[in-house]
């Protein structure tokens, strides 16, 4: 909490409050601190160090200790100074020469705070991410994109629903926060979608690969929509992309597969293959079957497999 300078007079001035106890504010002071840190040291965390939230109440006491230090130290150098050759004989001087010091200290302070705040701080990726900054982000994002009428957003999350965004989210179009890696996902989209009364677009919210919001869930919503729809292109933006999808069918029960194919494939490291499925648009592929690919033909694939160890 404290810098190393103001840690040296936080450490002096407890001597003193601790010596001059007689005195109520000295006496206020030790209370204050002691009491106030009870709350982290009981209120444990599963994992040490304590909650350093539930002590904010000793800060005031920490930061008025540290101010009886200074005092006392003032008053040394004064004395000190005072008899000093330079200054012998005037306490003004004496004074301003350390008014002048202490006051070039506080704004040295002041300037590394401001520094490690809001520029080394607030630009940290854990920061960014401790904050849900990107959830921020797409709603700002999505509130500034043009109305269009029947067009949904699909965005992955690790559960259902989430409360920042449905709070930011002012945007007339609607959009569904999906638990992604939901065995009955297929089954949750088609539902997302069937709310609608009219669809002509999709809108797939795709996070960037390093995203935790996700876990890649959001490429399982990425494959059902290319079986089931055409691609129409996407945009970039900061922490994700914004993928669109038309011509959506919604008049059938939707799956990863209809069938998957038993299949034995070892590789390296313990890695199987189990069943593997391919297909191109809503139409299941037999295996057996040549598939002539080119960079304008679209395929989908599912596969099931294991890690084995040992």
């Amino acid at each position: 909490m404290l810098s190393p300078w103001e840690a040296v007079f936080f450490s002096i001035s407890v001597g003193t409050v601790v010596r001059q106890w007689r005195s109520p504010a000295n006496r206020l002071l030790v209370l204050w601190l002691g009491l106030l840190f009870l709350p982290a040291v009981l209120a444990r965390d599963s994992a040490p160090p304590p909650n350093t939230l539930r002590m904010m109440g000793a800060a005031p006491a920490i930061y008025l200790i540290a101010g009886v230090g200074m005092w006392e130290a003032f008053r040394f150098l004064r004395v000190r100074m005072r008899s000093s050759r330079f200054f012998r004989g005037d306490e003004t001087k004496a004074a301003i020469a350390l008014g002048v010091v202490f006051g070039c200290s506080v704004a040295a302070q002041g300037i590394f705070t401001f520094h490690t705040y809001f520029n080394r701080w607030a630009a940290a990726l854990e920061t960014y991410r401790a904050f849900e900054t990107e959830w921020t982000e797409l709603a700002r994002t999505l509130n500034e994109q043009p109305l269009v009428a029947d067009t949904v957003y699909l965005i992955a999350y690790r559960v259902d629903g989430h409360p920042s965004f449905s709070y930011l989210y002012q945007n007339a179009m609607p959009a569904h926060v999906i638990p992604a890696h939901l065995p009955d996902l297929a089954q949750r989209l088609r539902s997302a979608l069937d709310s609608t009364e009219t669809l002509s677009s999709v809108s797939v919210v795709d996070w960037d690969a390093d995203s935790p919001w996700a876990d890649a869930g959001d490429e399982n919503i990425i494959v059902i929509l290319g079986k089931y729809g055409h691609y129409l292109g996407g945009e970039e933006f900061a922490g994700f992309r914004i993928r669109n999808y038309g011509d959506v069918a919604v008049d059938r029960p939707w799956s990863f597969y209809d069938y998957l194919e038993p299949r034995e494939v070892h590789y390296d490291g313990g890695i199987k293959i189990l069943g593997f499925a391919a297909g191109q648009g809503g139409e299941q592929l037999p295996l057996g079957q040549v598939l002539d690919l080119g960079q304008s033909r679209r395929l989908w694939r599912a596969c099931s497999g294991r890690l084995c160890r040992g």
